[in-house]
């Protein structure tokens, strides 16, 4: 009897919280453009890559350099570098190439790809 009260309890409090998050509007798709009504982040893009990579790696990353490298010194894997690559792209709003992702072994080389990047960018 308890075990169907619990139960019945976790469903109404899922059905509430899909409910709810239904009727919450929609940001628009300006609004999440890069550049569009959102705060430009400061730092330097090695500040920058180096928040991402802990965001992604958490502690062991703590006390990460240039240097770093996300395999064998993170314990990361090539979906972590994916990952990371692809929050890079988000946030600098630049899209990074199959060739130049299988070169990024290391933080530097994030790091270099990011800014090589954003000056093809906008030398356009």
């Amino acid at each position: 009897m308890t075990r169907v009260f619990l139960l019945a309890i976790f469903f109404i409090a899922v059905a509430g919280s899909q409910l709810a998050s239904a009727q919450a509007p929609l940001p628009d798709e300006a609004s999440l453009a890069p550049g569009h009504g959102v705060a430009k982040k400061k730092g330097t893009v090695a500040e920058r890559v180096l928040a991402l990579v802990l965001d992604e790696f958490g502690d062991k990353a703590m006390g990460a350099g240039p240097e770093t490298r996300f395999v064998q010194d993170l314990g990361g894997d090539r979906l972590d570098i994916v990952l990371l690559v692809m929050a890079a792209e988000g946030e600098f709003g630049i899209t990074v190439s199959d060739s130049d992702l299988g070169r990024i072994e290391t933080v530097g080389d994030l790091t270099e790809c990011v800014r090589t990047l954003l000056a093809d960018k906008r030398g356009r």
